[in-house]
């Protein structure tokens, strides 16, 4: 059957099966009675080995099925580098909102003990490698006041394969006949229908593409975006929805800007660079296939939140409230990666962030900037949905953000250089060298900030809810001024998260669910 003489009545059409879409569309069609048709421009990427697997994550870079390749627009703040980013496949920490916090607010509805279960459908667990570097980083850190703990990952421990949105598109589901799943179909733009509702622009379908066919579908109910932060507001300004100086006015994009530095391992240590030695990939698989462990199984992700630091590990209270009106507000998360890590001036892809370049086992330390108060903003260039947006997350446009981040590379610098660190690496190979740059200035470590900065994935707030004086959505998550247009996913984030967004995206679509089935 052609799309074209696709004929069930549609009440919802969701855009984009990633975390958000495929989440809300499951929720959506338990109801036997409602119809939804769920729509992906990507290919289905179900059995792939390197999604499955947790360790061949770097696979899919440099895909052009799996991989969208955003490149932002020149940084002007860092001499003009561009910076690759990716959307379709982030790595896969999984953090939940804090719950002290949600108490304290009085969000107790939401923090009831069956909310809180093990049995969900997503599966979270820790890999079973852990190596003496994560030990040395819990050692180091873990007596910090907000300290330091090793991230649960989206993975099935018990079958060594990685845990994803998939989950919820079980064979039963695929069996029930109310949710139609369209892959390698792009959306182009959003049809309006004749009428309004309150004054308020109706929608009623959306205009598809495939590769055999273009066609509209139409939906009796709403039209729900879930593209995420870069494509939802290109969909959206295609199709003339709140057009480009509606967002222009709100420019809320924010991304978390990360500083790195690398170090060379001692003699007697491995890191994971060994990985990239042909000589050792090719014994790596066996372990796997036969009992889903070894190596492949899965990459212990140890991080720490780290309050405003320098070199010596602490910023005197009256430079802090210079800077912050909260003096223990956290400002950064670090990041352990067991391999290095290499920019490069210019156009730097996925690839050239992971090549091996040093010879020898190196280990980086990320530190990633909490919240950023550089706003960035995505607008389409042309009104074919197939040109990439202009992404432009402006990072370091606000002075703030380098004076922050540039203070945890000299901190990192100091903890590398003491026990139990400094019996495992060899601090005088850092990259970026030494002679480069010495940390304990503040010049310098601001200098390897801009040298060494780079995104962790996690763009958001791009169609934020807040009123319609300031925002681009509604509390009901309603494109502003459109009856039946909802967006659900990090776009939304009136203020992005300060670790991993993933936990909290799958919070938005469960939500969302919620607000349409009441």
């Amino acid at each position: 059957m052609t799309k074209s003489s696709f004929s069930q009545q549609l009440d919802y059409i969701v855009v984009g099966a990633g975390v958000a879409g495929l989440t809300i569309a499951s929720r959506l069609f338990q109801e036997p009675s409602t119809i939804v048709l769920l729509i992906e421009a990507g290919p289905d990427g179900r059995g792939d080995p390197r999604i499955e697997t947790p360790r061949l994550l770097a696979a899919l870079y440099g895909d052009p099925t799996l991989d969208c390749d955003f490149m932002t627009e020149p940084q002007p703040h860092d001499g003009g580098v561009k910076r690759w980013r990716r959307i379709c496949c982030q790595f896969y920490t999984y953090q939940m909102p804090n719950a002290a916090r949600a108490e304290m607010l009085g969000l107790n509805g939401y923090m009831g003990k069956d909310n809180q279960g093990c049995d969900g459908p997503l599966p979270v667990s820790f890999p079973a490698v852990y190596g003496p570097f994560n030990r040395a980083w819990n050692e180091a850190l873990g007596g910090r006041e907000l300290g330091a703990f090793t991230c649960p990952l989206s993975m099935d421990a018990t079958k060594g394969i990685r845990g994803y949105v998939v989950v919820y598109y079980t064979p039963e589901v695929a069996a029930r006949g109310n949710l139609t799943v369209w892959t390698e179909t792009q959306v182009e733009r959003i049809i309006f229908a004749d009428d309004k509702l309150d004054g308020k622009i109706v929608v009623g379908g959306v205009q598809i593409r495939s590769p055999s066919e273009s066609t509209i579908v139409t939906a009796r109910r709403e039209v729900i975006l879930a593209a995420g932060s870069l494509q939802t507001p290109q969909l959206l300004e295609v199709s003339w929805i709140g057009n480009a100086q509606l967002f222009q006015k709100h420019d809320n994009l924010q991304d978390h800007v990360i500083a790195s530095l690398s170090y060379k391992v001692a003699d007697d240590q491995v890191s994971g660079d060994v990985m990239r030695d042909p000589q050792v990939v090719q014994y790596l698989p066996q372990p796997y296939q036969e009992t889903k462990g070894g190596p492949l199984s899965g990459m212990p992700i140890s991080a720490a939140y780290m309050p405003l630091v320098d070199r010596d590990g602490s910023v005197g209270r009256e430079s802090q409230r210079q800077m912050l009106l909260n003096p223990q507000q956290l400002t950064a998360e670090y990041l352990f990666f067991p391999a290095q890590l290499r920019t490069k001036p210019g156009r730097t892809t996925m690839h050239d962030l992971l090549e091996k370049k040093a010879v020898g086992n190196y280990i980086s330390i990320l530190a990633m900037l909490s919240h950023s108060f550089s706003l960035g903003s995505i607008h389409i260039k042309s009104s074919n949905i197939q040109e990439k947006p202009a992404f432009n997350p402006d990072y370091l446009s606000h002075p703030l953000d380098l004076e922050l981040l540039a203070r945890h590379p000299q901190f990192i610098d100091r903890l590398v250089h003491t026990q139990p660190f400094q019996s495992f690496i060899q601090p005088e190979s850092r990259i970026p060298a030494v002679d480069k740059a010495d940390l304990a200035e503040l010049d310098d470590a601001r200098h390897v900030v801009q040298e060494r900065r780079f995104t962790c994935f996690y763009p958001a707030g791009s169609c934020f809810m807040m009123p319609v004086e300031s925002g681009v959505v509604d509390s009901q998550l309603k494109v502003h001024g459109v009856s039946n247009v909802r967006t659900v996913d990090a776009c939304i984030f009136p203020l992005e998260p300060s670790g991993n967004i993933q936990a909290t995206v799958y919070a938005v679509a469960e939500r969302a669910a919620d607000m349409i089935r009441v």
